[in-house]
């Protein structure tokens, strides 16, 4: 049987209280999938103005929609090589397989 070790190391309270009180931040989540990232970002502490979600599945779509509130959720294309037309700026990521 194979034993990992994790360490998930998490901030200091006034470390995430610092970050509750910077700007929104506007992300462009290509390659998206459920969009669970929206989750870490949020219980980081930092908040969201508006999430583009790059993202092609119809399921993940759906799940997208109960996870990111529908004010912040924007589904910006089904197709990563889409978004270069669409936004100035972009950092791109590819799908695993």
């Amino acid at each position: 049987m194979m034993q990992h070790k994790l360490e998930i190391r998490t901030a200091p309270s006034p470390e995430v209280t610092r970050r509750m009180n910077v700007e929104p931040l506007t992300v462009v989540a290509t390659n998206a999938g459920c969009n669970f990232a929206y989750a870490a970002v949020r219980n980081a502490g930092l908040r969201v103005e508006r999430w583009y979600s790059v993202e092609m599945d119809p399921i993940c779509k759906r799940v997208s929609e109960t996870i990111v509130p529908a004010k912040q959720l924007v589904h910006l294309a089904d197709d990563t090589g889409l978004v270069g037309n669409l936004t100035d700026d972009i950092i791109m990521s590819r799908p695993i397989h």
